[in-house]
């Protein structure tokens, strides 16, 4: 019984959780995370830096809430074990932006609380190619626009 109600909780945390991205504020993206929760996002050969929530909520509000519109998150359940605090999920992510459409694929391992109600790690394996190729056309736009600008 206990066991249904934590993975109950991861589940009702992880759509919330999604939900905050499809209406982005600096708080939605960073709810029902722990205070100690880090953000590494994969493959490491992106160079990506692994963020706290001060830090995600920064990155997010910077660039993506300004750059995506109409952003709508699609996802499906791979496994949601409360015995080891894990939700993994598959996500596609569609929306619009000046430099073109986002068309993303995820893959996410979210780590729990023991009660499921807060997430403790957010490990996000992105579309490589597709984040790469957006990111530097999103790079590109902004100095044309603004030359002092850094992302």
């Amino acid at each position: 019984m206990v066991m249904d109600k934590i993975a109950e909780n991861q589940l009702r945390v992880c759509a919330e959780w999604i939900e905050g991205f499809e209406h982005p504020t600096p708080e939605s993206v960073i709810r029902h995370r722990h205070e100690d929760c880090v953000h590494i996002q994969r493959p490491r050969s992106m160079g990506i830096p692994i963020r706290n929530n001060a830090q995600y909520s920064k990155y997010f509000t910077k660039l993506l809430i300004p750059s995506l519109h109409n952003f709508k998150v699609n996802w499906k359940v791979l496994s949601n074990d409360p015995t080891r605090n894990i939700l993994v999920f598959f996500a596609t992510a569609h929306g619009d932006s000046a430099v073109g459409p986002y068309d993303n694929e995820y893959i996410c391992i979210l780590r729990y609380t023991k009660d499921g109600t807060q997430i403790t790690q957010i490990e996000e394996f992105l579309d490589s190619k597709f984040t790469a190729d957006f990111f530097a056309r999103l790079y590109l736009d902004s100095h044309k626009k603004n030359p002092a600008a850094k992302l």
